[in-house]
C-alpha cells in the first residue's frame, strides 16, 4: 500500500496505478513520448570503513517492481548506483568510519531522464537512509515536477518517520513493491 501526505490525490492507494494506467484508453496505443517514464533507483550503499568486502548483489526488488511497472504499461529506466559504480568509494560527510561504494550522488542524479514522471528509490537497510535521503533530495532539486516513492525494508517498517524526516519524499510503499503497483 502507498502512505504519504499526498496518499489520496495523484497517486491511488489501491493496490493498482489503474486510475494513471495509459492503456485505459480505447483504440489508440499511446505515443511512446507521452507514456509516463519511471525511473527505479537503487541508491549507493553504505559500509564500514574497514569492511574488507561489499555484499555486491543485483537489485532483484527493483527488477520485480521494474517488471510490474512495465506490464502496467509505463516506460521504466533503472539507476543502479551501486552496479554501475562498484569499484568508487567516497567518505560519507558527518559520518567518519563509513564509505560509500556506487556512483556519487551527482552522477546518479544526472543518470535520471529528465522526462522522469517517477522517480522509486529502494532504502534496504536503516543504516543506509541517511545516504537514501541525501539522494532524495538532490532528485528533488534537479526533478522539482518529479513524483518521488520510495521502499524498501527501512521504509515499510517506518513510513511516517521516513515522510517527515524527507519533506522532499511524497510516498512510501509499504510492503511489496511489485503488490502496490
Amino acid at each position: 500500500r502507498l502512505t504519504g501526505p499526498r496518499a489520496h490525490g495523484l497517486i491511488p492507494t489501491s493496490s493498482s496505478f489503474e486510475s494513471l494506467s495509459p492503456h485505459k484508453q480505447v483504440n489508440a496505443a499511446p505515443e511512446p513520448s507521452r507514456v509516463p517514464l519511471v525511473t527505479l533507483v537503487r541508491p549507493p550503499t553504505v559500509v564500514p570503513k574497514w569492511a574488507h568486502t561489499t555484499p555486491i548483489c543485483p537489485p532483484i526488488g527493483v527488477a520485480y517492481v521494474a517488471s510490474a511497472v512495465r506490464a502496467a504499461g509505463y516506460r521504466v529506466a533503472i539507476v543502479d548506483a551501486l552496479g554501475e559504480g562498484v569499484l568508487e568509494t567516497r567518505a560519507v560527510d558527518g559520518r567518519p568510519g563509513f564509505l560509500t561504494r556506487g556512483l556519487s550522488i551527482e552522477e546518479l542524479v544526472r543518470r535520471i531522464g529528465h522526462e522522469t514522471t517517477y522517480v522509486g528509490l529502494s532504502c534496504m537497510f536503516s543504516h543506509e537512509w541517511p545516504m537514501t535521503r541525501m539522494v532524495i533530495n538532490e532528485v528533488r532539486r534537479a526533478l522539482p515536477n518529479a513524483t518521488i516513492i520510495a521502499g524498501g525494508e527501512h521504509v515499510t517498517a517506518i513510513p511516517d518517520f521516513s515522510l517527515t524526516d524527507c519533506p522532499a519524499l511524497d510516498y512510501c510503499v509499504v510492503g511489496e513493491g511489485e503488490e502496490t503497483i
